[in-house]
């Protein structure tokens, strides 16, 4: 078994056993192009329909089972006793059945034991033994009796509802001297010391949250559990399959980029296990998993005060600081914050623990980005807004907002705003590498007197535009490792990835630089493009959405959105769409016509569809606008008119990919659930031709190579015609070569339909 395939058979029983619903089917074809899969899938799910699993054994090893404390996609957690000292209950934690025979699901076990057995702390759970039963790891810790915190978090939670006018914290219970808020900072400062131990031990969390906290009985000491998720200070926070690791409403920005994350996202962690706990919100909220990661790359967590305005400002000043949206900008270790908690709590007063007036300007405009770009008007309009708020007068909220505005602009929108933002960036600091970039870039002028960073850029740059993609790649990722938070960089190394075919990283970048700079429509209108070479069109659709709130009035976007609504197969949608983007046209329509013609279609208004591509037609006879037409005629069922234009195209170009797809689908007489076409090709059997439909699918197989999900239906053809030897040796051929996982899958599809 590979080991992306391992990954992903163990991501999908983790993920299961954790409670979400899944489907073989759904996740293999979330990850299309990974060979065996889904046979993997189904045999997993197979085999766990007949394992004892649920019934906990007698006996592990020397421990005596007592019960199931719980079990999730990390390990079943069971109450044991070893036989030596029956009257101390245990807490056994043993690997899910489906994934001991994956090495790398052993290892992640493993690694969690390891961790823990490294760290002796109060706040720490205890390992006790780590051994193995018939085959498989088991690590034993001390069992904390206790509440999860959480829990007494879901409690206050449902008395708000009586008590309206009380303090959220007070609601807690938490033992202690004090109110509630100061009992919770007490709390977490507590827990910060803990976690500062497991830093001390080289390990990083990566995944705190109130769920993960148990108030030991009776004293309430909280004791941090689970380190599933534990690693050294420089682990990725992505699974082997883009997903990323941790948990979304308590993740620090960096982990949801896939960054590496370092103590200071424990300290975002411990800000935001506290901000729960004073104002009974987390901090990130959505409808689904990825709603929640949007929000946490897009900014800050409200300010605590905006939920209660009773929390005092310094209780506020710390988290502001401790879930800093930089990393830099945090309390750079666990103790640190304890040490400013514990003052608090105290009534002492703390070091000053707020962030800097460019701190608090640039989280205000990630907070408040989208209410600010309705107001403004291009760059004057943007200061009076900011005026508005008093923070125009401050020369550093300046230089913030302007920088802001040329980084988006530059690369990503037109020249005049480009230029515009510019200068008004450099008149605001002389000094600026930034203005002095784009305006150089703008000029044509050499890269002479630009730091290095931008130096990078510009190579980058200066290669896609010479449509050297791959290479572009090199220095632009250079430039995005240095200056991650630099979002002009982000955006072109996820557009370079787009060009370069690197879906997994576009998709990566795009999403990155679309959260860091949500006023440019340029960039989720490329995210939408990569969702639709991965096939996910309700993520294209999405996108393009995106895209259209941004820039309402920009024609091209509308019209986006309506070829993306027709891959969705939502043609009533993508009409209403196109039909704005024709309103909003002042040059030529016929693209747009174009769109419209084919959704007509698609909605089998084919008169209708006829007359408007035979317009297009008239004005520009190009291979797509004649294909498109052919395929009007093909569902109205004028076959011969179909055929006849069918063939113009192909006069035009010959390996045109969708018509060469047509005509193979009409001689092979692919109509078996339509009867008036049945009728039709009884009546006219010389349209039956196998040896065309091989030359098409030869000839569509040496255009496609796996880049569109139609070598298949090629592949289908000519098994029901009994004709497959000759692209069976082609496929084998092409597979010699190499190709993208994508493309490597669906060529893999077809030759499994010419051999099965």
């Amino acid at each position: 078994m590979s080991a992306s395939l391992e990954d992903l058979v163990a991501e999908f029983v983790e993920r299961r056993d954790a409670g979400e619903s899944l489907t073989p089917e759904g996740f293999a074809n979330a990850h299309a192009g990974v060979p065996g899969l889904l046979p993997a899938l189904r045999a997993v799910c197979a085999t766990d329909a007949l394992l004892p699993e649920r019934r906990a054994p007698e006996s592990i090893g020397p421990y005596r089972v007592l019960a199931q404390l719980g079990g999730g996609g990390g390990g079943r957690v069971l109450k044991v006793v070893h036989k030596d000292q029956p009257a101390q209950p245990l807490a056994l934690k043993l690997l899910p059945l489906v994934l001991r025979g994956l090495p790398r699901a052993v290892e992640r076990f493993r690694r969690e034991a390891a961790a823990l057995s490294r760290v002796r702390h109060k706040g720490i759970v205890g390992v006790l033994d780590v051994s193995e039963h018939e085959g498989s790891p088991f690590l034993v810790m001390e069992l904390v009796e206790g509440e999860a915190l959480s829990a007494r978090i879901e409690r206050a939670r449902q008395r708000l509802e009586a008590n309206r006018g009380a303090a959220r914290a007070d609601l807690l219970d938490l033992s202690g001297d004090g109110d509630g808020v100061h009992r919770a900072a007490a709390l977490v400062a507590e827990l910060a010391r803990s976690v500062q131990a497991a830093h001390a031990a080289g390990l990083v969390h990566r995944d705190l949250k109130p769920s993960n906290v148990i108030l030991r009985a009776p004293d309430s000491q909280p004791v941090l559990i689970d380190f599933g998720l534990a690693g050294s200070d420089d682990g990725a926070t992505l699974t082997a399959t883009g997903d990323v690791l941790g948990t979304p409403s308590f993740m620090a920005p960096e982990q949801a980029r896939g960054e590496a994350a370092d103590a200071r996202a424990d300290v975002y962690g411990l800000g935001a296990v506290l901000y729960e706990m004073v104002t009974l919100h987390v901090p990130h909220t959505g409808a689904q998993v990825h709603d929640v990661i949007e929000r946490v790359l897009r900014a800050p967590a409200r300010p605590v005060r905006h939920l209660d305005a009773s929390i005092p400002r310094a209780l506020e000043h710390i988290l502001r600081r401790a879930m800093a949206y930089r990393r830099e900008r945090r309390y750079s270790t666990a103790a640190d914050l304890a040490a400013a908690l514990d003052a608090f709590a105290s009534g002492r007063t703390a070091g000053r623990a707020t962030l800097s007036v460019g701190a608090r300007v640039e989280d205000f405009f990630l907070w408040h980005g989208r209410s600010v770009r309705r107001a403004a008007v291009g760059v004057v309009g943007l200061a009076g807004a900011l005026a508005a708020f008093g923070l125009w007068q401050q020369s550093r909220a300046r230089r913030a907002v302007a920088a802001t505005l040329a980084t988006a602009s530059a690369h990503l929108a037109d020249d005049a705003k480009v230029t515009e933002a510019a200068e008004q960036l450099r008149a605001l600091d002389a000094a600026s590498p930034l203005a002095h970039y784009v305006l150089s870039r703008r000029a044509g002028a050499s890269r002479a007197g630009l730091d290095a960073h931008h130096v990078l850029l510009g190579e980058g740059e200066d290669l896609l535009a010479k449509k050297d993609a791959a290479a572009a790649l090199v220095p632009l990722q250079r430039a995005v490792d240095a200056r991650r938070d630099d979002p002009l960089a982000v955006g072109l190394l996820g557009i370079a990835a787009a060009r370069a075919r690197d879906w997994q990283r576009a998709e990566r970048e795009l999403t990155t630089a679309a959260r860091l700079l949500p006023q440019c429509s340029r960039l989720p209108s490329e995210l939408a493009w990569v969702h639709r070479r991965r096939d996910q069109f309700e993520l294209a659709v999405q996108a393009m959405r995106d895209a259209v709130a941004i820039a309402p009035d920009n024609a091209d976007h509308w019209h986006d959105l309506a070829r993306m609504l027709a891959y969705a197969k939502r043609p009533e949608e993508g009409l209403v769409a196109v039909d704005r983007a024709i309103g909003l046209a002042d040059k030529e329509k016929t693209v747009y016509l174009h769109t419209k013609g084919a959704l007509l279609n698609g909605l089998d208004r084919h008169d209708a569809a006829i007359l408007t591509l035979q317009e297009v037609v008239e004005q520009a006879p190009t291979v797509a606008h004649l294909s498109s037409l052919a395929s009007a005629f093909d569902s109205a069922h004028r076959i011969m008119e179909a055929r006849d234009t069918y063939q113009l195209v192909l006069a035009k170009d010959d390996k045109y990919l969708p018509t060469l797809l047509a005509l193979a689908h009409l001689h092979a007489g692919e109509r078996l659930d339509c009867d008036q076409c049945v009728a039709y090709f009884a009546a006219h059997k010389e349209l039956l031709d196998a040896a065309l439909v091989e030359d098409y699918a030869l000839r569509g197989l040496a255009a496609d190579r796996g880049q569109f999900n139609v070598t298949a239906i090629f592949a289908g053809y000519l098994v029901r015609m009994q004709r497959t030897e000759r692209f069976l040796r082609e496929i084998d051929e092409l597979l010699r070569g190499e190709f993208d996982a994508i493309a490597l899958g669906r060529l893999v599809q077809a030759r499994r339909t010419l051999v099965e």
